[in-house]
């Protein structure tokens, strides 16, 4: 055997060698001491009895588990999904008794489940889910008490559901689902309250659903659907509070829906859907406000939708179809805003559609056919932008059809039939693209019908209205007296010729004034007469002059007029069409909308913030919309906010009114885009947005604002010649995130931003990401600014990413061509590159014959041919870089800059100021060797390499300035100044120097101070002292261990070569002084603190800082901390076990688990007798001690095993421990103290069995501390021990020796003796007959032996021709290896006598044990002669 090595086998494909597997044993270090998912089971299982673990396995074959035999009673977790495993799940399972884990889900197993799975009473999880297996739940099964998940699911199992099963009172998770179960729900499922998750859905189970189910309070998923549950859901299911999921969909269940059910605040998902439930639903239902979904379709459901169903604000999906639902749709159904399906098809739904519909703007699925549903289709409709699917038919719905629907263009199914819709079907639904069905059938809808719709969409309509003017709407709804109102209908303009229109009421005939002749078929602009009073109303239009010939009548309702004007609406002309806003802009030309106005004159008046504009009254307009209207130009100077629009009118001159106060959103000539707006309308408003940014600079005044919403706008845009400010929220905010959130992304489609009309310095870019340019076409394939081209122009450029752009040529990220001067300020331009290998110039930025001025830019990962960062070329190039970072560009020439005048006149030279170069590939700054001389200032700025870096060809004259610095400036990932930077605080105020970084943080900073070099400023005004590391301890190393509760050291190097620099320390724990507040330690390295009190087991730190006589400051620097250990190690724990049977034969194993690490110790071993035994130990990981003291021992000896000198990592010595082991006695095998009758028994059974554990002899020592000293076989010396004297003995003593025991056994034995001669007469018999035989049998044979006996005693021996009177003669004459042969002859078959050849015969012994002796001696004899040893 080779056990407790670390014998790995041929990982990963196979286990072990199949003909040693029998042999390996446990094996130590192997990475697959638990199979994880690498191997495969290809081998009979009985090759992995030893592993504990098994996980994820997988088979190259189907392996067939019904052949298995499962004997490992070690293997404690056994996971086994999609492993390929078949054939039935053996019995022999119940074998694995140590198992806690069994998950075989998706493999082939089939057949039923052993009934020995009970056997497993360890096993916590059992999930057997997705397999084929049939038959019933084995009883077995409920002996499983420690199960905490069951699964079963997606089997054939068949039967009922155990009753016993509440004996699994532990269960979490219960899963049954998916089978062929019949019969009920137990009751007595009520019983496992620590239930969490029940599944028995798509079984045939029946009856009712018990009420003890309400007992399960933990359950959180109850899923019974897909069953024959009948009766009513119970009342108690009120009481499962933690419920998140409740499916009893697909029964026949019957009642109402219980009022309890309101208690599951926390329920989500709620499935009743297809039973026979009656009855309301619950108010209560409005308490369950954490609900997503709820179904209720398929039932007998009556009565009215609560009204506080608008609790449930997290709703998503409501569907109550099909059901005999009355009353009307709440209006709390807006508060719904989350929904995404509503369904109340096929009730008996009254009313109208509330207008609060058009809140529900996630809605997918409208449902209401079906119902009584009167009125119109709310115009808010159209605000459902999302919707697939809009299904109002069969209903009782009048008036047209709302334009809005026609802004549904995601709509796949619209269906409108059987109701009494009039009028013509609106055009806007030919903007329905991905529309896949429509009905319209059977409504009052008149031709002519828009063409996009076939005649099998329209279907059957009723035409008798559709031949006479028909009025079905009047807006608005709720008129006054003396206002103008649109009456919308059909026919009446020609033939008709509709002129008149005639308002009826009490009898009297009031012509009201048409404004217009109707200029389309559908609408007449009407004033309703003053004289008509508050009330119910009657209007007919005239035709053909003739007052007789009039329209279908229709009633409405006349609304009292207010005492003064009142505002509605502000409309503004968009595209030719007066249309409501919220928002206006300074100039605008807009129509107040009121009524109440009669007026002789008006004023309107705009206010905010206690400032007041009269605007540029124009004229006054009469419109159907807005009635009687002022028109004004809006005034400029509020500033954008909320205006209060006032109006004031004169009545016959005399008096002035004010009307009530309009509130409107007010801007100094912006423009909206916004993205998102994808279905418009597009106006440029904040509230119908354009969705192009180009659409908004072409709508824009050439001074105007277009302001631009987050989103990616796929475009390529042009400035068109215009002053304007074209930003992201940004601009408005300052909320640097929507610079990264507003995206213009060219497409690779050419520039992404173009100014190409002199745009001057008042065109402002500004707030965005611009990505993805690939340059404007110049000549042949050349392209040039990828992001942004800029010729003959000279923009504002600020607060901009440029990053990832192209072009083939010239300017990946920027080219300035022409006489361009942009200014660039805040921006970073990364990524950009050029694509011709030869002749491509500037990554980053491109100058020709332009002068770009840059301030806080950083310019990095650009690349080029000539200039990666930036290319300045030709003739007034004096580019101006104030506070830019230009690092890690890229080119052949140039990695920063490449200056090339060529043959140009230098009319400005570029500077530098207050700017760092680093890191360019391969110069830093490149002047072109063939050109005219040029020149460079340079101030105040970083150039890696210094002045002798930049490459000049003798052409170029660098003015290198004052405040250079040619030393790292300590970029960090982002290009920020690291704190200890040499850049900070070293650059220049200047002229116009920008008073914050690229990041938009004060510049300087503090205010006074000198600011930073390049693009970003540090928060600090002088950078950081450099720091070094803090050491524990006084010695060279960092001391982790300290064993002294009063005093701590710590030393350092010094943090910056300054003898100026004085240091501070503190000691505490690592963010808290706590022990030792700041003081100064002078220049100092190191430092010793003493009087502390420092706790056992806590870690210290000290934390040191350093200060320079310019008050340049270090941060706080730490040591790695030193733990304190003043208590010395301990023995935690001391486990000992024998390593068999008898404690002397076996070695005594000793693990001392210890309290800490120790560096050294020593184990010493003792014995109470003196005696000397093999001690082995070691220490593992340092904390624990395995120690093996070697047998045998000697019997009643005591073992002191003594740790002494223990000592840990920080020099703690603790004192010495001492442990005692007694031992027992030599054949005290039960280890009782006792060598009795029992370990008799047991030396006769190991002997036979030939068990060398029970073996003893021969022995040494006095009697009873006996030592075995063993020798591997059975023999007499395993009785009676002999070689010392007097001879010791176990289990055989007489009365020669004087024994107590066996002088008072002698007695009682003769006086029984005594009393029953009988006995004497049995012992003389069969003595003498087994003298007589023996006798007979040597002298026939004539073999060289003779046997005596007396009663009880006999006695043989071999006598080769001579003359022996003891048995100790027979060594003389060499017939001591004849003598052992005829020994164990006899041992072997039942016979044993004394080394002395003295045998004994028993009262016991019967005449069949005596032939059984006879037999055995003679047969002994012939095998020694046999042998010729006699």
């Amino acid at each position: 055997m080779s056990s407790n090595n670390q014998l790995c086998p041929a990982y990963p494909d196979t286990l072990y060698p199949a003909c040693v597997a029998d042999y390996i044993g446990t094996q130590g270090g192997c990475s697959f001491a638990q199979i994880d998912g690498k191997l495969y089971l290809e081998n009979d299982l009985q090759f992995l009895r030893d592993l504990i673990m098994i996980s994820d396995v997988k088979n190259r074959q189907p392996l067939q588990f019904g052949t298995q035999k499962w004997e490992n009673s070690r293997l404690t977790y056994f996971h086994c999904y999609y492993c390929n495993l078949s054939g039935a799940i053996p019995p022999s399972v119940g074998n694995l008794t140590e198992v806690t884990y069994l998950y075989f889900y998706i493999n082939k197993f089939t057949g039923s489940i052993p009934d020995t799975i009970g056997n497993l009473k360890n096993l916590e999880t059992l999930n057997l889910n997705n397999n084929k297996l049939t038959g019933p739940i084995p009883e077995g099964i409920v002996n499983l008490t420690n199960l905490t998940s069951l699964n079963l699911g997606n089997n054939q199992i068949t039967g009922e559901i155990p009753s016993e099963i509440e004996n699994l009172t532990n269960l979490e998770t219960l899963w049954l689902y998916s089978n062929q179960l019949t019969g009920s729900i137990p009751e007595t499922i009520g019983n496992l309250t620590n239930l969490e998750a029940l599944k028995l859905y798509s079984n045939e189970l029946a009856d009712s659903i018990p009420a003890s189910i309400g007992n399960l309070t933990n359950l959180k998923d109850l899923s019974l659907h897909y069953n024959q549950l009948t009766g009513v859901i119970p009342e108690s299911i009120g009481n499962l509070t933690n419920l998140t999921n409740l499916v009893l969909a697909d029964n026949k269940l019957s009642g109402g829906v219980p009022e309890s059910i309101g208690n599951l605040t926390k329920l989500i998902y709620l499935g009743l859907y297809r039973n026979e439930l009656d009855g309301v639903i619950p108010e209560t239902i409005g308490n369950m406000v954490n609900l997503e979904k709820a179904y209720l379709f398929n039932n007998e459901l009556a009565g009215s939708i609560p009204i506080n169903i608008g609790n449930l604000t997290k709703l998503k999906s409501f569907s109550v179809n099909n059901n005999k639902i009355t009353g009307i749709i709440p209006e709390a159904i807006g508060n719904l805003t989350n929904l995404d399906y509503l369904g109340l098809l096929g009730n008996q739904l009254t009313g109208t559609i509330p207008e609060a519909i058009g809140n529900l703007k996630k809605l997918n699925n409208l449902y209401l056919s079906g119902n009584k549903l009167s009125g119109t289709i709310p115009e808010a409709i159209g605000n459902l932008t999302d919707l697939t699917h809009l299904e109002l038919g069969s209903n009782k719905l009048t008036g047209k059809i709302p334009k809005a629907i026609g802004n549904l263009t995601k709509l796949a199914s619209l269906k409108l039939s059987k109701n009494q819709l009039r009028g013509l079907v609106p055009t806007s639904l030919c903007n329905l693209s991905s529309l896949q069905t429509i009905e319209l059938n059977d409504n009052i809808l008149c031709p002519s019908y828009p063409e996009c719709l076939d005649a099998s969409s329209i279907g059957t309509q009723d035409k008798s209205k559709c031949h006479f003017p028909d009025i079905y709407e009047m807006t608005p709804a709720d008129p006054v007296p003396g206002q103008m109102v649109t009456l919308t209908g059909i026919n009446f303009g020609s033939p008709f010729n509709a002129t008149t229109v005639n308002y009826y009421q009490d009898e009297m005939v009031t012509e009201g004034y048409l404004f217009k002749e109707p200029s389309i078929e559908t609408e007449l602009f009407v004033r309703i007469p003053s004289m008509i009073s508050t009330g119910t109303c009657t209007t007919r239009v005239a035709v053909m002059g003739d007052s007789l010939m009039t329209s279908w009548p229709f009633i409405f309702t006349l609304k009292s007029i207010p005492d003064a004007p009142v505002l509605r609406k502000v409309y503004k002309n968009l595209e030719s069409v007066w249309t409501a806003v919220n928002t206006i802009t300074a100039d605008d030309t807009i129509l107040v909308s009121s009524y109440g106005i009669d007026t002789e004159g008006w004023s309107v008046f705009l206010s905010k913030d206690g400032k007041t504009l009269q605007g540029t009254s124009l004229s006054t307009k009469t419109d159907s919309l807005f009635g009687i209207a002022p028109q004004i130009i809006v005034p400029t100077g509020l500033g954008t906010g909320k205006v209060n629009i006032t109006l004031f009118t004169e009545v016959n001159g005399l008096e002035s009114e004010r009307s009530d106060t309009l509130v409107i959103n007010y801007l100094d000539n912006y423009v909206f885009v916004n993205s998102a707006n994808t279905g418009g309308p597009w106006l440029g408003t904040e509230e119908s947005p354009f969705s192009e940014i180009q659409a908004g600079i072409n709508a824009v005044s050439k001074s105007g604002t277009v302001l631009v919403s987050n989103g990616t706008y796929v475009e390529n845009i042009n400035f068109i010649g215009k002053g304007i400010k074209l930003g992201s929220l940004y601009m408005t905010t300052g909320d640097r995130s929507h610079i990264s959130s507003t995206i213009i992304d060219g497409d690779n489609n050419g520039s992404v931003v173009s100014f190409l009309n002199k745009e001057d310095t008042s065109s402002v870019l500004t707030g965005f990401t611009i990505q993805n340019g690939s340059g404007t076409l110049v000549t042949g394939i050349q392209t040039q600014g990828g992001g942004i081209y800029c010729n003959g122009s000279s923009p504002t450029l600020k607060h901009l990413k440029i990053i990832n752009n192209t072009a083939t040529t010239w300017g990946g990220g920027i080219t300035c061509s022409f006489s361009s001067h942009p200014i660039i300020s805040h921006v970073v331009i990364r990524g950009n590159k050029t694509l011709d290998e030869n002749d491509g110039k500037g990554g980053g930025l491109y100058s020709w014959f332009s002068a770009p001025h840059l301030t806080n830019v950083l310019m990095v990962s650009n690349v080029a041919n000539y200039g990666g960062g930036i290319y300045l070329g030709q003739e007034g190039s004096g580019a101006n870089f104030t506070h830019v970072t230009i690092a890690n560009n890229k080119g052949t020439y140039g990695g920063g800059f490449y200056l090339d005048l060529g043959m140009g006149k230098l009319t400005n030279k570029p500077t530098l100021l207050n700017s760092i170069i680093w890191d360019n590939t391969p110069q830093q700054v490149y002047f072109s060797g063939e050109n005219n001389p040029w020149e460079i200032d340079i101030s105040y700025s970083i150039v890696e390499g210094g002045q002798d870096s930049i490459a000049n060809s003798d052409n170029a004259t660098v003015n290198w300035g004052e405040g250079n610095i040619d030393l790292s400036p300590i970029l960090m990932s982002d290009y920020r100044l690291d704190p200890y930077s040499p850049a900070i605080g070293a650059g220049i105020l200047s002229a116009n120097a920008p008073l914050t970084d690229l990041n938009g943080d004060p510049r300087p900073n503090p205010e006074g101070s000198f600011p930073d070099m390049g693009a970003y400023e540090s928060v600090r005004a002088l950078r950081l002292l450099r720091v070094a590391t803090i050491l524990d301890g006084l010695d060279s190393t960092d001391m982790a261990l300290w064993n002294d509760s009063t005093s701590l050291s710590a030393h350092w190097n010094k943090f910056e070569d300054n003898p100026s620099v004085s240091y501070q320390f503190s000691i505490g724990t690592f963010d808290n002084n706590n022990i030792k507040d700041w003081q100064s330690a002078g220049k100092d390295t190191s430092v010793t603190v003493r009087g502390l009190n420092l706790m056992h087991d806590s870690t210290y730190f000290f934390h040191v800082k350093g200060t320079d006589d310019l008050g340049r400051e270090s941060r706080v620097n730490s040591s790695n901390g030193v733990l304190i250990d003043i208590v010395p190690p301990a023995v935690i724990s001391a486990a000992e076990g024998w390593t068999s049977v008898n404690p002397i034969l076996g070695n005594l194993v000793l693990q001392l688990d210890l309290s800490e690490p120790v560096v050294a110790g020593e184990i010493i071993l003792t014995s109470a007798q003196g005696d000397q035994y093999q001690l082995g130990y070691k220490l593992v990981e340092q904390e624990k001690y395995d120690i093996t003291i070697s047998g045998p021992f000697t019997g009643g000896d005591e073992l002191s095993v003594k740790l002494a000198g223990l000592q840990d990592r920080a020099g703690t010595i603790a004192g010495d421990t001492i442990f005692t082991y007694p031992v027992g006695f030599l054949g005290d095998y039960n280890i009782d103290g006792f060598v009795d009758a029992s370990d008799l028994s047991a030396l006769v059974s190991g002997w036979q069995n030939k068990d060398h554990q029970y073996e003893l002899g021969p022995t040494i020592g006095t009697i009873p501390f006996l030592k075995p000293m063993v020798d591997g076989q059975f023999d007499i010396y395993d009785d009676i021990s002999a070689g010392v004297s007097p001879e010791p003995s176990v289990f055989t003593a007489g009365t020669f020796s004087g024994n107590p025991l066996t002088m008072a056994a002698g007695t009682a034995a003769v006086t029984y003796m005594r009393d029953h001669p009988e006995i004497y007469q049995n012992l003389a018999e069969n003595g003498t007959r087994l003298a007589d035989e023996v006798n007979a049998f040597c002298q026939r044979e004539e073999m060289p032996a003779v046997m005596s006996s007396a009663l009880s005693l006999f006695y043989f021996r071999m006598q080769p021709g001579g003359t022996i009177k003891s048995v100790r003669d027979i060594n003389r004459y060499n017939l001591k290896e004849a003598d052992d042969l005829f020994m164990a002859n006899l041992l072997d078959r039942g016979v044993m006598m004394t080394p002395m050849h003295i045998g004994y015969i028993s009262a016991e012994h019967t005449s069949e044990d005596i032939d059984v002796a006879i037999k055995a001696i003679k047969e002994s004899l012939l095998e020694v002669r046999k042998a010729g040893l006699i």
